[in-house]
């Protein structure tokens, strides 16, 4: 094996195991946080941990250690009932998918899916960050268009991002300009509820939509789920 392939391989097996040990990491971590055991939660964690706490009243939080003392208890207030569905590394993290529900006391409900982003320094758990869509996750791990797909997708119809779909398994649809196939001033992606409307230039534009042009799936969306729901994605004029 030429020198620059011995070296290439071994920096490919030390990446792998890095990836593998924070990845037996962060499912410790996890599995600490559903037993609301503080103790072992504060061990995983790098002293100088950033910890993305998600979106609150004022926005997204982060917390170093030192302020993560009372994060379960707010857990049990919030009555955070999410369980993980999928944990997988990506670009050097690992990508853990929550769904289930969260009750704040006094505020509103929250029911759906979310995306807890971790990286590790030295066996530790170094940073948390939160998202609330598979594009964003990605966008984020700058993950290439083209190395997109199969990651992070929906593999079953208990999936919570499923909460508004309603496009029948096995249907066609057609990439198309709104303006010309949309049947009221605004439709909202069946994943994501982005909106479609020709009426701003701030709405999707241009989606994928079933041929009578009622239901759309932005093409992000679209990658989500095409392949658990067999659609069929044309171009725009395609048979």
């Amino acid at each position: 094996m030429p020198p620059d392939s011995a070296h290439a391989s071994e920096g490919q097996q030390r990446h792998t195991v890095t990836g593998m040990g924070c990845e037996i990491t962060v499912r410790r971590l996890v599995r600490a946080i559903e037993q609301r055991d503080q103790e072992c939660v504060e061990a995983l964690l790098a002293p100088s941990v950033a910890w993305d706490t998600g979106a609150g009243e004022g926005g997204p939080e982060t917390l170093n250690r030192s302020q993560l003392a009372g994060f379960l208890e707010r857990l049990e207030e919030h009555n955070d009932q999410r369980q993980v569905k999928e944990v997988t590394a990506i670009a050097g993290s690992i990508v853990v998918r929550t769904e289930g529900t969260i009750s704040p006391p006094g505020g509103i409900r929250y029911e759906g899916t979310s995306f807890d982003v971790y990286d590790c320094d030295e066996g530790l758990v170094s940073r948390r960050r939160v998202f609330g869509y598979r594009k964003d996750v990605l966008d984020a791990l700058a993950v290439p268009q083209d190395e997109r797909q199969g990651l992070l997708v929906v593999r079953d119809d208990d999936d919570d991002r499923l909460y508004h779909f309603g496009i029948a398994r096995g249907s066609a649809m057609t990439w198309a300009r709104y303006a010309d196939l949309g049947t009221s001033d605004h439709h909202h992606c069946e994943m994501c509820w982005a909106t479609f409307s020709a009426l701003h230039a701030d709405y999707q534009q241009e989606g994928y939509a079933t041929l009578d042009g009622r239901r759309w799936l932005c093409r992000d969306c679209f990658d989500e789920v095409k392949d658990h729901f067999a659609l069929e994605g044309r171009q725009a004029g395609g048979v």
